[in-house]
């Protein structure tokens, strides 16, 4: 139920989509087979009622990898109203990531085309706060915190909350270290390079130390684990509170029930420990969701968790009380196709890529003629080197960087609500783009760090 929030692709994984050499397994022989579904809801009736091992999705993408025999999987073609295609997957396909060699010392500032785009092509680092002392939290899945774009950077504040054997005891690994933040999925690694990176790459607040709460294992995460960090993160005197993960929680309209079936245990956590942040004068980024859903529709709400009660399915905490809520645009300030959006949500946006020219050209055109490179963001990867990835997961961070210099320079660290006002006032680019969907704008680092400017013209 816990998600990531993304619409991030692994290069590895897209290599299953590209065939060279088939199996010869026999009819009744496991193999595995890589599938492109229609719909996500379909599917996973599909999957329940023929009781097929899917052994890895990436629902963004419609794509998933099932282990099946031969018979089986030309069953499951039968279904062509819900299944697109499958083939056998490929196990002589590309294996490289797409990384970027880490030996070199070359700038990677060019690659940026995001960074480019909210700082006035690197103006904006000229203007930076004079002492950067606004401290950065982040709720993530941990960091590789030796990676040398991040290394001078990462707080040895930094906490694990996941604890001892990890999600409901499945991860034996876990040791409950409250030192441990080592990334085990990637993902929290990407997040920080956005904000903190300061070597080949370039993060919004390259001078901004930032503190990670991890809040996974190798598996899951807890909405109460989350909860806690967000509290831990505001007592540690973290002014800003980046959260890129989340979920669709359900809730009952019955106010009145004890034993529930619903969410509302964790619902609550969650908003107090939002509203307990904002007390102690810490501001709650977080990012949209990555299923392209306008979040007033019920309906399309309710199909994320394949509801169908009286009540409510919540967007959390990207829906929440006093949170600064953070949708994606590509590299033409388009509301990237994945970002969830609707009126009294979206509260900004900013550059997290996009998959049109995947959708468009095809995985071969798309890797090898540069496309990728033009609307997918490059930031840190978890192996010391980078990576090209997309989401609102990777516009958030650009906008929690952006409060912490907004912070710095005002000297607004009594005043989150002033800095907030700030932000949507003077660090964005309106260009008459509708509310429900882009808020109050398109994040602009380069405006909100020259007010003054902006008042004497």
């Amino acid at each position: 139920m816990k998600t990531i929030k993304r619409v991030l692709i692994n290069l590895i994984i897209l290599s299953l989509l590209i065939s060279i050499t088939m199996s010869t397994a026999t009819a009744s022989e496991e193999q595995y087979y890589s599938v492109e579904y229609k719909n996500t809801a379909i599917f996973s009736k599909l999957v329940k009622k023929n009781s097929l091992n899917v052994v890895y999705n990436i629902p963004e993408l419609h794509v998933a990898q099932i282990k099946m025999t031969k018979t089986h999987a030309k069953a499951l073609a039968n279904y062509k109203n819900d299944i697109k295609y499958i083939n056998a997957t490929c196990s002589t396909c590309i294996t490289s990531e797409k990384t970027i060699d880490r030996t070199s010392n070359e700038s990677l500032f060019s690659r940026q085309w995001d960074m480019n785009k909210i700082t006035n092509n690197g103006a904006s680092y000229d203007d930076l706060p004079k002492n950067a002392n606004t401290k950065i939290a982040i709720i993530d899945t941990g960091v590789m915190q030796t990676h040398d774009d991040l290394k001078n950077n990462f707080s040895m504040d930094s906490k694990n909350l996941v604890p001892l054997n990890g999600f409901r005891g499945t991860e034996p690994e876990e040791t409950g270290d409250v030192h441990d933040v080592n990334d085990r999925k990637g993902h929290g690694t990407m997040v920080s390079g956005q904000i903190s990176a300061n070597g080949r790459l370039i993060g919004v607040a390259p001078n901004n130390k930032f503190t990670m709460y991890r809040v996974f294992g190798s598996k899951k995460t807890e909405l109460l684990w989350i909860s806690k960090a967000i509290v831990q993160a505001a007592n540690d005197g973290n002014q800003v509170i980046n959260i890129s993960v989340g979920s669709y929680t359900i809730l009952d309209k019955n106010e009145h029930q004890t034993f529930r079936r619903d969410e509302k245990v964790e619902y609550d956590a969650l908003q107090k420990a939002i509203n307990y942040a904002k007390k102690k004068k810490s501001i709650v980024v977080a990012a949209a969701g990555n299923d392209g859903i306008d979040v007033n529709d019920k309906q399309k709400l309710n199909i994320q968790r394949e509801y169908q009660g009286n009540g409510e399915v919540k967007d959390v905490p990207a829906s929440m009380d006093n949170v600064v809520t953070v949708g994606s645009t590509d590299q033409n300030s388009n509301l990237s196709e994945f970002s969830n959006f609707g009126m009294n949500y979206t509260d900004i946006v900013a550059p997290g890529g996009s998959f049109a020219y995947f959708n468009q050209f095809g995985v071969d055109k798309w890797m090898n003629e540069g496309y990728m490179h033009k609307e997918n963001i490059l930031t840190t990867a978890n192996n010391g080197r980078y990576i090209y990835q997309a989401g609102t997961s990777l516009a958030t961070p650009k906008v929690s960087g952006a409060l912490a210099l907004i912070i710095d320079k005002y000297h607004l660290e009594k005043h989150p609500d002033k800095a907030i006002e700030l932000l949507y006032q003077h660090g964005t680019s309106k260009n008459n783009k509708p509310f429900s969907r882009y808020g109050h704008g398109e994040l602009d680092v380069y405006k909100a760090l020259n007010v003054a400017n902006q008042k004497a013209s």
